[in-house]
């Protein structure tokens, strides 16, 4: 949300992320249901293993 609050982005987040107070940001809902898109990540090539196997569930479904 900091790139949304600063003026250098734009994000689609579920209604529930409405109810949460962030400074400079506005939630504005969409009135017509978006359309299929491809989704990717991003990650650091020296990960925790954390993040490693959430990536490996991603890859896997």
């Amino acid at each position: 949300m900091a790139y949304v609050a600063s003026g250098l982005g734009i994000s689609f987040v579920p209604a529930s992320m409405s109810i949460i107070n962030f400074p400079g940001v506005v939630f504005r809902p969409l009135v017509e249901a978006l359309p299929p898109m491809e989704m990717h990540i991003l990650w650091r090539s020296d990960a925790s293993p954390a993040a490693r196997n959430y990536v490996g569930s991603l890859e896997a479904s």
